[in-house]
């Protein structure tokens, strides 16, 4: 294992995929170079060293090491607090890794909840929640997780993407979840439902928790968090993508820029195989604001289709604790709320929260406006 040396080394990750740009930039990351120096494997179990991103093409899987150790239970994005203190980025190859591991006491079975949501529904302030029990340890957005599960979409063996994510997964309960009571939760990303299926199958005793919002909210606050009135009409009068037709064939996209959310869903569940007849149907097209919904509607679809394997939340279950006590312990199987630092309601700060007291008024669409989402998506609901 070897310091890579420059900035460049993660800077290029972003040429990967959209979904895994590292969101920063030459002059706001500072990486000191590498010593060039053989370390052993043993170096990884150092708490401010993490693992960031896995290329299975060059069978490499890189870790940043922190000046400090991350507060990961506080951070709203622990990617983003990766790369604020980034020292040093870390190669080790994957046979190597997973021979390290195997030489280890990784925990057989732990508890794992992965928290999925609709985004600008509360999901942040839930990680918080519940990573201020002191049986929890929460990751937010750890984007190389969602990583080597998006390889499951694309030509790489699905056996052995599935066989290192749990891998990678146990290492990091190893490190710092390794008390028989501890939990590990993880807060995934928007696109997270694609690899549900891949989740249940590489942790069958995981536990899952959907949390939504009225999707009209969700837009509303989309649009209040860049305040912009060329985006509010973006996303209210130009018609953008030409679909043909919905999620169940590939998003035909006529402009680079920007792109729909439905760009990389390439489905290959039995929930949307059994309306393939909607294929047939001639190509439309939708506005910005209404892929957004589309897209929203679909992962509320998909994750209701499952309420035997998945809590549904909403957004106003998660604003108290006794509404907390009473959705997520019969489910999870021990008493949360009870355990939690109820101030998290009062300090969470996350840039735009809708919880966030200097947080600007929200921008609303008009009730005209309100009808047409809401009456397409009652038309798509036909569909999907």
């Amino acid at each position: 294992m070897t310091d890579a040396v420059t900035v460049n080394e993660i800077l290029r990750f972003k040429d990967k995929n959209d979904g895994l740009r590292p969101r920063a930039s030459a002059a706001n990351l500072e990486l000191v170079k590498g010593s060039e120096t053989t370390k052993p494997f043993e170096y990884l179990n150092a708490r401010n060293v993490y693992p960031y991103f896995v290329d299975f093409k060059k069978s490499t899987i890189y870790f940043i090491q922190t000046n400090v150790e991350i507060k990961h239970n506080e951070a709203a994005f622990i990617h983003e607090e990766l790369q604020a203190d980034a020292k040093y980025l870390l190669t080790a190859s994957i046979d190597g890794f997973m021979s390290f591991c195997a030489r280890l006491d990784l925990p057989k079975d732990p508890d794992i909840f992965f928290i999925h949501h609709a985004s600008r529904c509360g999901s942040t302030l839930l990680h918080k929640v519940m990573a201020s029990h002191p049986d929890i340890e929460s990751f937010s957005e750890d984007l190389m997780l969602e990583n080597v599960m998006e390889n499951v979409m694309v030509d790489v063996d699905a056996e052995t993407i599935e066989r290192v994510f749990r891998v990678l997964v146990l290492f990091i309960a190893h490190k710092f979840a390794a008390e028989p009571h501890k939990k590990l939760v993880f807060k995934l990303s928007g696109p997270s439902f694609i690899w549900f299926d891949n989740l249940m199958k590489v942790f069958p005793r995981s536990k899952h928790i959907y949390l939504t919002r009225d999707i009209i909210e969700i837009l509303e606050s989309l649009i209040s968090m860049k305040r912009a009135s060329f985006f509010h009409r973006l996303l209210l009068r130009i018609k953008l993508y030409n679909y043909k037709l919905l999620p169940y064939s590939k998003t035909q996209a006529p402009l680079d820029r920007p792109r729909s959310p439905l760009h990389r869903l390439q489905f290959k569940d039995p929930y949307f195989a059994t309306r393939r007849a909607n294929r047939e149907l001639p190509p439309f097209k939708i506005s910005a604001a209404e892929s957004l919904a589309l897209y929203i509607m679909i992962k509320d679809q998909f994750f209701a289709a499952r309420a035997a394997e998945v809590l549904n939340l909403k957004y106003q279950d998660i604003l108290s604790v006794e509404s907390l006590r009473r959705k997520l312990n019969p489910f999870l199987e021990f008493d949360l709320a009870s355990g939690i630092d109820e101030s998290c309601y009062r300090q969470h700060s996350q840039k735009n929260s809708f919880l966030n007291p200097s947080y600007p008024k929200h921008w609303k669409f008009t009730q005209r406006e309100k009808d047409d989402l809401r009456g397409f998506v009652a038309r798509m609901s036909e569909m999907v």
